[in-house]
């Protein structure tokens, strides 16, 4: 099944810049050669490296599954940063050859870290990409559709919104729930475990309920006055203890609902240091 999760990946980072100012001329959406809809480009993300569709070579290698994001090397102002200027330069010159527009499509292994995709996603809003598709390799089906108007970074340090209704925290342990007022009904999970503010539902086996997750969330919705109305749920990071693609996606997926009834189907993504 396709998701279309219609969001913005809404970052909280240390350390980000702005666009340097060689790439700034990011226009998106159609070929200069054809005035046609420019295609979407492809993107394989792997443990090991980062390549385009079709080219003869990885743009940039990546090590230890991206824990740390990429290379300081590669980024604008080092290790911290978010920005990664070989990837901006590479998207930069495929607008130009009309390859893409305000589009990308990355397929992603699923043991990938979670701070490398955020700098890969970052790293394209900074170039007027809008619109990502996002592909788990080797799952039939996990793919959903993150929207992002985002051009900066959230300044660091800053609290998430409020008004972002739902939050779901990534730690180690499990994932936690909460809203702005503090944390989804104990008793709605199965199996609650303390963790700071928030209930966590603690991975078993390496894997989180999920089930019990989609029905405390559905429940909440009905139930807690903060959420009424809203389709909107953040999902949360350290930057320090990031998670793996395929645990985000299979939240993902999960959270958003099915096309006929969607549960939380606009996706925020966000990192804290």
């Amino acid at each position: 099944m396709r998701l279309c999760v219609a969001a913005c990946v809404a970052m909280t980072f240390a350390g980000c810049s702005a666009t340097p100012a060689h790439l700034a001329d990011g226009k998106a959406s159609a070929s200069a050669a054809t005035g046609a809809p420019a295609p979407e480009l492809h993107v394989n993300v792997t443990r090991d490296s980062v390549s385009l569709e079709g080219a003869a070579k990885p743009l940039f290698s990546v090590t230890g599954n991206g824990r740390d994001g990429a290379d300081g090397a590669l980024k604008l102002n080092g290790p911290d940063d978010y920005f990664i200027t070989s990837f901006g330069e590479a998207l930069t010159q495929a607008r130009a050859k009309g390859l893409t527009g305000d589009r990308l499509h990355v397929v992603i292994d699923p043991d990938v870290s979670y701070r490398l995709l955020l700098e890969l996603l970052f790293t394209a809003g900074q170039m007027k990409v809008t619109v990502f598709d996002l592909e788990e390799k080797g799952v039939p089906g996990r793919l959903f559709r993150v929207e992002s108007s985002v051009e900066v970074p959230v300044a660091s340090g800053a609290a998430v919104d409020g008004r972002l209704g739902l939050a779901l925290s990534f730690t180690a342990d499990g994932v936690g729930m909460a809203t702005v007022k503090g944390n989804i009904l104990p008793e709605c999970a199965q199996r609650p475990v303390a963790f700071g503010p928030r209930l966590t539902f603690p991975n078993v086996d390496g894997a989180i309920d999920l089930l019990a997750l989609r029905t405390c969330a559905t429940r909440a919705k009905a139930t807690r006055a903060e959420l009424e109305g809203t389709s909107v749920v953040t999902l949360l990071a350290s930057a320090k203890d990031p998670p793996t693609f395929d645990a985000i996606a299979r939240v993902a997926v999960t959270i958003h609902g099915d096309d006929a009834h969607p549960l939380f189907p606009d996706i925020r993504l966000a990192m804290v240091p």
